[in-house]
């Protein structure tokens, strides 16, 4: 396995980056959803009826400006949500309970997040991270027995905004990196 360094580990920070400077080729898409915790997930909320939806159907997607004043103005919701599509060349890396005390991130995450190095985020809960970046893939899921998903179509993610100090503030294209990932992770499920 590429990634296999469970022993080393290294404290991360929360950049200061002003929220506009942050992954502007996903903010002019209209993409966007809100969410809400609800019995231990985050369901994608429309931001103007409030209601539940389905992430997949694109017309419950707005823009990031209607999804963030919603998220802001009503505050029945915890956050705002971007929608992956099939073609639109955005891969979302979801690394699961690789933070320690909030900000000590475990090896193999680390190796992961290094190797991608492309806008990374702590995800809402606090305890991981998302990793966006450019790719042609066409594959998406769970890697078996890992805290790793990989996705690039028919799902949404939670975006925070806690953009990770030192890492790019846009999406870089890593197609090569993100397919030896998926190769080195493998096998995958949906």
């Amino acid at each position: 396995m590429k990634y296999p360094n469970q022993m080393k580990s290294a404290s991360i920070e929360i950049s200061d980056r002003p929220e506009d400077e942050l992954v502007p080729d996903l903010k002019d898409r209209d993409q966007w959803l809100c969410w809400r915790y609800n019995s231990g997930r985050k369901p994608p909320v429309d931001p103007l009826s409030g209601r539940f939806v389905d992430a997949t159907d694109r017309s419950n997607w707005d823009s990031f400006d209607s999804a963030s004043e919603y998220a802001d103005r009503v505050g029945a919701v915890d956050g705002v949500g971007y929608c992956l599509s099939s073609g639109d060349g955005v891969v979302v890396i979801d690394l699961d309970d690789c933070l320690r005390d909030s900000m000590l991130i475990d090896g193999w995450a680390l190796d992961i997040i290094e190797d991608i190095d492309s806008y990374t985020e702590r995800s809402p809960g606090g305890s991981g991270l998302h990793v966006l970046a450019n790719a042609d893939i066409g594959t998406y899921g769970k890697a078996a027995d890992e805290e790793l998903e990989i996705y690039d179509a028919r799902k949404y993610f939670t975006y925070t905004g806690e953009h990770i100090d030192g890492f790019p503030v846009e999406l870089k294209d890593r197609t090569s990196q993100v397919t030896r990932l998926i190769r080195e992770y493998r096998p995958f499920v949906s």
